[in-house]
């Protein structure tokens, strides 16, 4: 590795508790809002009931939640062990 590169932790490293936290936290902030604004949007729109929506957000973020730690695990040949941030994207909002 060339000397010039500032890394602080190298990928089989450990960093701080304190600073994994707050990493976490990071990107559960980031990636909830995503979650529930789409469905949110796209319910609402659709004249649904506020049931209706609460019932579709936590689905959303149910399974949003499954699938991250399926993506973070390796089972095999599954997942890869890394964290995967998954979220609705704008185009795709026509097809829900």
């Amino acid at each position: 590795m060339p000397e010039d590169q500032d890394l602080i932790y190298e990928p089989e490293d450990r960093p701080p508790t304190g600073l994994v936290l707050g990493s976490s936290a990071q990107l559960v902030a980031l990636g909830i809002t995503g979650l529930i604004a789409f469905p949110a949007i796209v319910i609402r729109a659709a004249g649904e009931s506020e049931a209706y929506l609460t019932w579709t957000v936590f689905l959303t973020v149910a399974i949003a939640g499954a699938v991250m730690v399926f993506q973070a695990s390796k089972i095999r040949r599954l997942g890869a062990g890394y964290i995967l941030s998954i979220r609705p994207a704008a185009p795709y909002v026509g097809f829900l």
